[in-house]
């Protein structure tokens, strides 16, 4: 065979082979995954703007001049369970339980007459609305209000070209936070707790740390809980105040009940 009809039957067989993945991957099998950062989403004009005023009944032309709500402070937050949270955080997908969340709240600053201030905060849980009470300005979660302090944080971290970042948080829980960010597909994990010795190996609240060395913490910590709540059971002492540990290495969500009648059955 010619050297000319082996490079068109070689450049045909190519371009058999792109359409095929083509068809078997119509969204195409190289195109990056969406970017997102959480400070660029506006709450105003949004459908949970909608929500809130219908929820609230505020006239948008009219809003309440005591307190005064600071909409264009606003931030978002995913709200994600504990097990969903450590078993993503195990198998290396936790982009993609921040992404895919339907529940999230925003965070909206407001203040009164003079210094006082506190948080609004609006809820979208399931594609459902709720006004939770306010909480105190600030705590560890509204670290995460100022425009500048993020960025600030980033560069300090030498993050400068990152393509997703999100701030993430436990329901009912203000006091223990998370902001994920990629920067050319690599990830980091910053967290924001009001007990940093929780986390031993990670020096601190508020520091960015490579994806994979908070695995490793979360290995350890949840290796050490569960050897814990082995021992309480047997010894016959109760079972610790969470559950995550367990759901790290089943990958599945069980109460205490549950624990409890299977830790009593297997002991």
């Amino acid at each position: 065979m010619s050297v000319r009809k082996t490079t068109v039957l070689c450049c045909v067989c190519l371009l058999l082979a792109v359409g095929a993945v083509a068809v078997l991957f119509p969204f195409g099998v190289f195109s990056p995954p969406p970017s997102y950062d959480y400070r660029e989403e506006q709450f105003t004009g949004s459908q949970d703007w909608q929500a809130y005023l219908q929820l609230e009944g505020v006239d948008p032309d009219n809003p309440p001049a005591f307190p005064v709500h600071h909409y264009d402070q606003a931030v978002k937050l995913v709200i994600v369970e504990p097990g969903a949270f450590y078993r993503a955080v195990r198998e290396g997908t936790l982009r993609n339980l921040l992404q895919d969340s339907d529940r999230y709240e925003w965070i909206i600053p407001r203040s009164y007459h003079g210094s006082a201030q506190d948080i609004y905060r609006f809820w979208c849980y399931d594609t459902q609305y709720y006004v939770p009470r306010a909480l105190e300005w600030p705590t560890t979660i509204y670290q995460f209000v100022p425009s500048g302090y993020v960025a600030e944080l980033l560069k300090q971290a030498e993050i400068t070209e990152y393509d997703f970042v999100v701030v993430f948080g436990f329901l009912l829980n203000p006091y223990e936070n998370y902001l994920y960010v990629e920067q050319n597909g690599k990830p980091y994990i910053a967290i924001f707790t009001n007990h940093p010795e929780d986390y031993p190996g990670l020096e601190g609240s508020g520091q960015f740390y490579p994806f994979e060395k908070f695995q490793d913490v979360t290995a350890e910590k949840c290796a050490q809980e569960l050897d814990l709540i082995l021992f309480q059971a047997i010894a016959g002492t109760g079972l610790p105040s969470v559950d995550w540990y367990f759901n790290y290495f089943n990958g599945n969500y069980f109460d205490k009940r549950e624990l409890a009648h299977m830790i009593a059955t297997e002991y």
